[in-house]
């Protein structure tokens, strides 16, 4: 077994708990000889391993290099991208950087069409929904969390795969690709640091554009360290969803938030009040109902000063983007779309 492990499959890698084992710094290219080969049994270890899916997606240099069974497929290295190479995993296993992944997976997000409903009216809208898409996986990839099904809250800490200053640099730096000016415009729209799916979630609802389905307001940071003075001593709070510029917060409260953890977030809230900040907060409930979150994002709009004028079709547009972002993050709710990556 050689793989590069590319697309779909170098998602998986960074989603599932192992991207430390990267040995980020050198990269390594695709030889343009490199034939790969992948044996069920190895497919079989990737997958307990990784969390890679079968069939597993390991990029080549030459169309007369690639090779496809029930376990392997290759994409055909795009030549815009043949310059950001690939980390070593160990012996005869590499992947793609994060942000090369995502320039990989933009293409066939484009042409993939991925409706929740299947309804198409317009090859624009099959583009949006790729924006959205690529915004939501980026946000992922960015975060400081994975998800960990052993964990009690099934969430577990962890440094952000990606870091958007090396996304950004891919999309300054890289020649013509497929699905390009699709992630250029997905990465204004990404957030960075999120600590739960819930807020990526929240954050994405409430700051795409009101063409996208979302509410228009500005772009939040998440969990950005605030200084609050009390007397002598400075204190370090960090708000879920912060709105610069303003005093406005967004605290989401989830089945993370009980007991000693609830405890802590009323003492963390309450200091930030005491100190100027306007806190909104959401729970579950609200967080899976597009008219009861609107409410609020209403109240957020009017605090921040941001108020937009929605389309005829914006109720149509907000199921869309909600039923993308909860199936990416594979949220349980039943506006979640099936969609594999």
């Amino acid at each position: 077994m050689k793989l590069y492990l590319s697309h779909e499959s170098a998602l998986q890698f960074y989603r599932s708990r192992q991207p430390d084992r990267v040995a980020a710094g050198k990269r390594h290219f695709i030889p343009d000889s490199h034939i790969p080969s992948l044996k069920l049994a190895e497919a079989v270890w990737l997958q307990e391993k990784f969390g890679i899916t079968m069939p597993v997606s390991a990029e080549v240099a030459k169309e007369n290099n690639r090779r496809r069974s029930s376990v392997l497929t290759c994409p055909i290295q795009s030549p815009g991208l043949a310059q950001q190479g690939y980390f070593h995993l160990g012996k005869n296993l590499y992947v793609a950087p994060p942000e090369l992944a995502l320039a990989q997976v933009a293409g066939a997000l484009v042409d993939a069409r991925i409706a929740p409903n299947c309804e198409w009216k317009s090859e624009t809208t099959a583009k949006r929904f790729a924006v959205i898409a690529l915004a939501v996986l980026g946000s992922e990839l960015a975060a400081s969390y994975v998800l960990n099904d052993e964990s009690e809250d099934g969430l577990e800490e962890r440094a952000p795969a990606l870091n958007l200053k090396d996304l950004d640099a891919l999309l300054e730096n890289s020649g013509p690709f497929h699905g390009k000016k699709a992630l250029k415009q997905a990465r204004h729209l990404m957030v960075c640091n999120a600590k739960s799916p819930a807020e990526i979630e929240l954050a994405l609802f409430a700051s795409l554009p009101m063409a996208f389905g979302g509410a228009g307001l500005p772009k939040p940071v998440l969990n950005k360290k605030v200084s609050v003075a009390y007397g002598s001593n400075t204190l370090t709070r960090d708000p879920d969803l912060l709105f610069e510029g303003s005093n406005v917060v967004l605290e989401y409260n989830g089945s993370r938030h009980e007991g000693e953890r609830a405890d802590a977030d009323d003492e963390r809230r309450n200091e930030l009040i005491d100190k100027g900040f306007e806190i909104l907060v959401v729970n579950k409930g609200q967080l899976q109902d597009a008219n009861l979150l609107e409410h609020i994002f209403s109240t957020a709009a009017k605090k921040t000063g941001k108020n937009g004028r929605c389309s005829a079709d914006y109720a149509k547009r907000r199921e869309d983007v909600r039923a993308i972002t909860f199936g990416l993050l594979g949220t349980a709710c039943k506006e979640s779309a099936n969609i594999r990556i």
